[in-house]
C-alpha cells in the first residue's frame, strides 16, 4: 500500500505516518513546516519529522507547499498513485486567519484545490480524506461522509476551504471529511 499524507509532521498528520508506516504502507509525506511563520518558534514542527525520521522505517518526506500546484503535481507523478491519500496540512487557527485572510485563503482553499485535483489527475480511484487541520479548517462535522459513493451536504461551513469544498464535492466526489 501506498499512502500520502499532507501536514505529516503535525499533530495529526504524524500519528497518520505512523500508523500506516507500522501497517506497512509506503508513506510519503507533504509538509514545509509553515507552522513556524503562522505561529513562530512555538509552532516549528522540524522536531516531530526528525522523531517520525528516527522511528519509522517506509516514511519519505517531502517538503512542498501546497499552494504551488506545479510541485505538487510533480510529486503526485512521480510517487503515485497513491492507495490513500489523507489530507491533514492547514493553516487552522480562525483567530489568525483574520491576521492573514489572503495567506489564510490560499493555503486552505486553494491548497485543498490542488490536493483534489492532484488526486483527481494521479490518483483517480481514490478518495481524499480530509482530516485534523484540514477539516478544522474546511468546517466539516460529524457524520459528513461524501466520496465515490454519493454526496451528502455539509451541514456546516467555516471558511474559505468550506466553501470551496461545498462547491467542489457535488462534481468532484473525491473527498470524506472525517470528524
Amino acid at each position: 500500500m501506498k499512502v500520502l499524507v499532507s501536514g505529516s509532521s503535525g499533530l495529526i498528520g504524524s500519528e497518520a505516518v505512523v500508523h500506516y508506516d507500522a501497517l506497512g504502507a509506503e508513506v510519503i509525506g507533504i509538509d514545509n513546516n509553515l507552522r513556524a511563520e503562522f505561529f513562530g518558534p512555538q509552532g516549528d514542527t522540524r522536531w516531530n519529522l526528525q522523531r517520525l525520521q528516527a522511528s519509522t522505517r517506509r516514511f519519505r518526506p517531502h517538503a512542498i507547499d501546497l499552494r504551488d500546484r506545479e510541485a505538487l503535481f510533480r510529486l503526485f507523478q512521480a510517487e503515485g498513485p497513491f492507495d490513500r491519500v489523507i489530507h491533514c496540512a492547514a493553516q487552522p487557527s480562525h483567530d489568525k486567519a483574520r491576521e492573514i485572510p489572503v495567506l489564510d485563503f490560499e493555503v486552505n482553499a486553494n491548497g485543498t484545490l490542488h490536493m483534489l485535483e492532484a488526486t483527481r489527475l494521479y490518483s483517480p480511484d481514490r478518495s481524499l480524506l480530509e482530516l485534523g487541520g484540514a477539516r478544522q479548517a474546511t468546517g466539516c462535522g460529524p457524520q459528513l461522509r461524501t466520496g465515490r459513493q454519493g454526496h451528502a451536504p455539509l451541514h456546516r461551513r467555516a471558511g474559505a476551504r468550506g466553501g470551496l469544498l461545498y462547491q467542489l464535492l457535488p462534481q468532484r466526489r473525491l473527498a470524506e471529511c472525517l470528524w
